[in-house]
């Protein structure tokens, strides 16, 4: 096939136009989740700080497409990819029925969370993991598709009928909360940590030199093929 001016110039206006709409509706996702975990993290602050003030709460932003809040001993990163990505054609939403009548709707912006302990950054551990807690897509008509797991393996399979809200958020940020301060650190196998080099003992003198993360569920055991691995 060879490309005519009016092909470029309909793909331009269509295609392009699509995109543009679908990366301000994230930027308007990323804002209002933004606004949620700020009000959250204040009146959870409120009610936690005359119980024990050791537990402490705060919200740190970046730069517009970044944030963190922190949840006594739990850090939630917040990131907005500023590209928009499609769904593959083999991909399970794809065998939605409105995906189906639509595949325009099979493009999202991502928002990712991921899942640190607060003392990675407090000792600045560099080498600690962080895990991915959840991705939020948001397609053109500004409904949302969750892809998480929690320990009772919920998760969201299928793009909202109506456009995200504060009600939304509010509830997805409830869930990851509290999936986090209950999943504990585990302690890693013996045999994993039966040997370190000099370089590590110097360059983690007076800290841990254990490598820390949560595993939040993410094993080679469990079933997390439903979402395939879009590469940022």
């Amino acid at each position: 096939m060879q490309a005519k001016e009016e092909d470029i110039l309909r793909l331009l206006t269509t295609k392009s136009v699509m995109k543009q709409n679908i990366f301000h509706h994230t930027i308007e996702a990323f804002q209002l989740l933004h606004r949620v975990c700020e009000k959250m993290i204040d009146q959870l602050k409120e009610k936690v700080s005359s119980v024990d003030p050791r537990v402490t709460f705060f919200h740190k932003d970046f730069n517009i497409h970044s944030f963190q809040i922190k949840v006594a001993g739990d850090i939630l990163q917040f990131d907005m990819h500023t590209n928009v990505f499609e769904f593959p054609e083999n991909h399970p939403i794809r065998k939605h029925s409105r995906l189906i009548r639509d595949p325009d709707l099979g493009y999202a912006g991502i928002i990712t969370v991921y899942n640190f302990m607060a003392d990675s950054f407090k000792y600045n551990r560099t080498h600690d993991l962080g895990i991915l807690a959840a991705r939020i897509f948001v397609n053109k008509e500004k409904n949302i598709l969750l892809e998480t797991k929690y320990s009772s393996g919920y998760r969201m399979e299928n793009f909202t009928e109506e456009p995200f809200q504060e009600g939304m958020f509010r509830q997805i940020l409830l869930d990851l909360i509290y999936f986090v301060i209950e999943d504990d650190l585990p302690v890693p196998p013996f045999q994993n940590v039966m040997q370190v080099t000099v370089a590590e003992v110097q360059e983690k003198a007076g800290s841990t030199i254990l490598r820390t993360g949560k595993r939040l569920g993410f094993s080679k055991g469990d079933d997390d093929s439903f979402f395939e691995d879009i590469k940022l």
